[in-house]
This record gives structure tokens, sequence and C-alpha cells, in this order.
């Protein structure tokens, strides 16, 4: 067995790491839950990162300083080569700006470029954080939902461009789409941008989830790619942390190719003093994108294999999986099980942790989300856990 090969056939133990994904006791929990369930909830992975990142900051602590830092060019070239070779995007490096993460950045662009009480557009059920972000900074959610025809979403243009009002200031487009794995399409994408340069709407493009596409038939395309109008009125935000399992390390890339746009965020960030990269982050971010394509190789194989297994164990069990064309996160459909709570369900009745669908806006009643990112030994055992106990 290779270093890359072991990153992913065994368990791993997390329970002694501070990983908020394996803590119990946990403020996440309920406080009947007395024994460690089994952890599908939050998005990361039970695998070890890549060995190129593992080795560059074993490097790092070797060289023993941890002074203030700044990105370097070649962090920002390697970041434009993974874009081009990947996605066949040409960035200039002078378009980045660096961000401890996406959540953060939601925030910051938020607050940059709206006032409170304006509203901010998203396409439901999407990530918790979007609406989170918002009502936070006192502005208001504009949630358009989206419908649910057979296993797939589908998105109505006109539905979402009634849906917007004078004082609708940005657009938070999350691609691929966070929960339910949707990969959008060019004819999708360019709906949604025409309507916004019509409307002067601002697109904070979250594309976090750019590089784990998993049904290798469909294709993702940055917002920003399709054409230098869309690139004008976005921001696109894009990390490793998710791609290679390095959340913790805090780094994320906001692409801005308008000046005047980035100009005003980058101001903001020095005004929080959220400026300056985390040392460990920008090394381990460098490494990655010019040494961790084998890995992330890898990873999608493990990724389709855990997904077949899935969807195996799941048949004819009442529960259906949804959408799934990228991410390492299953939507699953549990309306059959008639259940008000799915998370206190399947930990009571299985030991398993799961994220409820309600997390995630309109849409989500009756759905949970699963991450699968783990070991197969592990994935099985939780999901035959929740077949038995519906």
């Amino acid at each position: 067995m290779n270093e890359i090969e072991h990153c992913f056939e065994y368990p791993h133990d997390r329970t002694s790491d501070g990983s908020l994904k394996w803590a119990f006791p946990s403020p996440w929990l309920p406080e009947n839950v007395t024994k460690r369930p089994i952890p599908l909830w939050i998005a990361d992975m039970d695998f070890i990162s890549p060995p190129a990142v593992n080795q560059a900051l074993g490097r790092m602590a070797e060289h023993g300083i941890y002074g203030y830092t700044d990105a370097p060019e070649s962090l920002r070239e390697a970041l434009a080569g993974w874009q081009y070779t990947h996605h066949q995007w040409a960035v200039k490096t002078q378009w980045m700006l660096h961000s401890p993460g996406i959540v953060s950045a939601l925030n910051l662009t938020i607050q940059t470029f709206s006032a409170p009480g304006d509203g901010v557009m998203m396409l439901m059920p999407v990530y918790g954080p979007f609406h989170d972000s918002v009502g936070l900074n006192q502005r208001r959610v504009v949630p358009v939902e989206l419908e649910l025809v057979g296993q797939d979403y589908v998105l109505d243009i006109e539905k979402f461009e009634a849906a917007i009002t004078p004082d609708v200031k940005i657009f938070i487009l999350s691609n691929p789409h966070n929960p339910i794995g949707k990969v959008w399409s060019r004819e999708e994408l360019l709906l949604l941008g025409e309507c916004c340069l019509r409307n002067n709407i601002l697109v904070i493009a979250d594309e976090i989830h750019q590089d784990l596409v998993i049904n290798s038939q469909v294709k993702y395309l940055p917002f920003a790619s399709l054409c230098a109008e869309f690139s004008d009125i976005s921001i696109t935000c894009t990390a490793p942390s998710k791609t290679f399992n390095l959340a913790g390390l805090q780094t994320s890339t906001l692409i801005i190719s308008n000046p005047q746009l980035r100009q005003r965020l980058h101001q903001h960030y020095v005004a929080c003093g959220l400026e300056r990269p985390n040392i460990a982050g920008i090394i381990a971010c460098e490494a990655a994108y010019r040494n961790g394509e084998p890995w992330l190789n890898a990873l999608l194989s493990t990724l389709r294999d855990n997904l077949r297994q899935l969807d195996l164990i799941l048949k004819d069990s009442g529960m259906q999986r949804c959408g799934g064309d990228a991410l390492y996160l299953a939507w699953i459909d549990c309306r059959r099980l008639q259940q008000v709570d799915l998370k206190h369900f399947f930990l009571e009745k299985s030991d398993v942790w799961i994220e409820p669908g309600t997390h995630f806006g309109r849409g989500g009643d009756g759905f949970i989300r699963l991450n699968y990112a783990t070991s197969r030994t592990l994935l099985t055992s939780a999901l035959r856990q929740m077949v038995t106990a519906t």
C-alpha cells in the first residue's frame, strides 16, 4: 500500500485531536445523548490530507519560525494554475484576496456591499451560514425555493426574477450547490447572471466544492468564467479546505477581477484586521495546489465507491438520495418516515449524527444531509443502523 492509499484505507482516530466533528460530549448534541454517535454531519473528511501537504507542514515545523506572513506570489501562481488546468479559467494573480475562510468572506462582503435592511437572494435549500450571515448583519433573506422534480432540482428563472425588489443588492450562488449537490449548467448560470446584470445585483459565488464533482458526466463551470460581464459583477470564493481536507487551517481566496470591488473589500478586511493569512494555511494551500492532484484523484475514486455503497444500502429503505452530482454530502429524502425531528430520530434510534434538512431553509423539511467522506467500514455501519431504525 502506498502513502496515498493509506490516507483512505483505514478508519483514522480523530477523537483526541480537537475535532469539532468528533467532539463528545458536544454542545451541538442534546444532553440526553450519552454515548458517542457516528458523526456524519459537518462537512469535513475522515481522511488524511495529501502527503505533499503534510510534508510541507513538516518542513515548516522543522524550520520553527512562525512570524507574520503574507501570501507569496508563488501561492497565487499555484492557485491560478490550478484554476486554469482544472477548470479552464484564466485568472490573474492580482485579482486575488486572501481570507481566513469563506463564511467570514460572506459576512465581510455583505457588510461592504449592502446596508442594513437590504435584500440578499439565495436559492434554497442552501448552506445554513448563508442565511445566518444575512440575518446576523441585519439584512433580509430573499429565498427562492428550487423545485424538486423526480430526484433532481430545477431552477425557475421567472420565479427568481419575480423575487427581486429594488432593495436586493446581492445574490449568493452556491456552485456546486450545497446541500443538494447540483452542478449548475452553462444555461442555468447564464440565466442567473443575465438576471443579475439587468438588476444591478452583485453575485457572491461560493465555489468551495468546485473540485468535488462526483458524476463524471457533468462539468462544473466557474460563474465568472462565462463572460467578462459576469466576472465584473462577481466575487468568487475558493478554498483548498473541502478539496484537500484543510478546514482547520483557515485559508481561502477570493477572486475579484473588478478593481473597484476588490479595493473596497480589501479596505474592509484591513479595517477588521483580517488581511494577513495564516502561515500554515498558505504553505498547505500552495503544496496542495502544486502537488495534490494524485491524492485528489484517489479521493474522487473513494467517494464514488462510497456513494455506490450508500445507494445500495438505502435501496428499498424508504430513504432516497436526491441530486448528488457533486460534494461528498448526500441529500436524502426521508419524508416517508414522517418524523418531525430527523436529527433526534437518527441519534436515538441508530446512534448516527446527521445534519437535518431544516438547517438549510425552505425545502429542507423531511430531508437530511449525510457526509459520506469517511471509511467504508464506518459508513456501512452507520447506514445499516439507519436502515434498521426505519
